[in-house]
């Protein structure tokens, strides 16, 4: 009766109605498919409070950085129901290229809705937990939030995060710049945990090649690499940016703008791409010789995109990220689980991994555990107040940072860990 019902109210339609109503009902079924088999990409999103507000950056529309508002009566999250969710008082959020991609791009409010607060990267005091919670009330954290599904991110005073998503900040580095770190880190440990399993933990003296080593993900996959599992780690950069680079733990830089890194770059074990758009192919030539020619090497693909407007790109859900395409990420996977398998395209050559981040708990207790133990620290290029997050995209979005950019929303109170700016 209900399917007749639908298609009786569908005859009174005009025919480009009808279209857009077909199209929604199938995004939604999909949105609530992948929230079903995928709740830590997916997770339920918080419910605005009814009367409670905070201060927040939002956008009502897509555009240019002028359509990034800060107001002070959005409504607050609390927890969606039946979840698990930890609400914290954010003190410092981080800035990614993701943001400022999606903001451009003409996302429909499906999953992308509006008024938006962007951002996937906090770091916090922990003010209200549920049940049984492995973090209390007054515990700094950091964590990740997903990147689509609700109107709810991280430019804003109070978040509203899945337990497993979460990790207790250590206490050696200020609580700001652990913002920093929550996308970065979640990518650099999903990227680099099938080639540990494949070396079975025995990754010392391995030589890894790192494109992109004084971004976000580059610097930190550096740290990484040399410090914790102690490779032999080269990686890509300016020629401006390579004293930070060798600072990080690498060894050797090759300059992009002079040096082809295929002339520098021969027979390593290991290359972690965060620019697999531009590199890959390169990397993979059969004659480039930049990764062994053994089952033994490893090529980690992290889905990315470029830095310019994807407009003209293939992007059919216009995410603004053309690797989230359904057919891109498919082909992945597919490629990942071929090489896993031995297939028949990978038998002689290096292994294949392809990595399109999620929140990750477990991966941020690992970097926290590397910065108690001082063998990794975040990097902050500049700090911006939450009201000047427009200007603080347009530098990320200009490009050339070292490290992170990183808006500060709150100071911790009384009785909280205190730091130096």
């Amino acid at each position: 009766e209900s399917l007749c019902l639908f298609r009786k109210l569908q005859s009174y339609l005009p025919r480009p109605a009808k279209v857009k109503l077909r199209r929604s009902l199938v995004l939604m079924g999909l949105r609530w498919l992948l929230g079903t088999v995928s709740p830590g990409r997916f997770p339920p999103s918080p419910v605005p409070h009814q009367t409670e507000t905070m201060a927040a950056v939002v956008m009502k529309s897509h555009g240019d950085a002028d359509v990034l508002e800060y107001v002070e009566d959005f409504p607050m999250p609390t927890p969606a129901p039946r979840t698990r969710q930890v609400t914290i008082e954010v003190v410092a959020c981080g800035i990614n290229p993701v943001d400022f991609k999606m903001r451009r791009s003409n996302i429909p409010d499906l999953y992308y809705p509006k008024p938006k607060i962007q951002g996937l990267d906090v770091a916090g005091i922990v003010v209200d937990t549920p049940k049984n919670c492995k973090f209390s009330v007054g515990q700094p954290v950091y964590a990740m939030l997903p990147l689509l599904g609700t109107q709810y991110g991280g430019y804003a005073s109070r978040v509203c995060v899945d337990e497993a998503n979460i990790a207790a900040a250590p206490d050696t580095v200020p609580l700001e710049e652990m913002a920093a770190l929550p996308l970065v880190a979640c990518t650099v440990v999903q990227a680099l945990r099938p080639v540990v399993a494949a070396f079975k933990g025995d990754t010392e003296g391995k030589r890894c090649f790192i494109q992109g080593g004084s971004g976000g993900v580059g610097s930190l996959a550096v740290q990484y690499c040399a410090a914790v599992l102690r490779m032999r780690v080269a990686a890509s950069c300016s020629a401006k940016n390579a004293h930070f680079v060798k600072m990080c733990g690498a060894v050797e830089t090759v300059d992009y703008m002079t040096e082809r890194f295929e002339d520098r770059i021969q027979d390593y074990d290991v290359v972690v791409d965060p620019l697999a758009y531009l590199y890959e192919q390169r990397t993979l030539a059969p004659d480039a010789g930049v990764l062994k020619r053994s089952r033994n090497a490893h090529y980690v693909h992290i889905a990315s995109s470029p830095w310019q407007s994807t407009q003209a790109l293939e992007d059919p859900l216009r995410l603004g990220i053309p690797e989230a395409a359904p057919h891109r990420m498919a082909s992945g996977f597919c490629r990942a689980a071929l090489s896993r398998l031995g297939g028949f395209a990978f038998r002689s050559g290096p292994q294949f991994h392809y990595v399109f981040v999620h929140p990750d708990g477990g991966a941020l207790a690992e970097i926290s555990q590397a910065i108690q133990e001082a063998k990794i620290r975040p990097y902050v290029d500049q700090s911006f107040p939450i009201e000047k997050a427009s200007e603080a995209q347009r530098v990320v979005e200009e490009g050339h940072v070292k490290g992170k950019v990183i808006l500060t929303v709150t100071r911790p109170g009384p009785g909280r860990r205190e730091f130096a700016l």
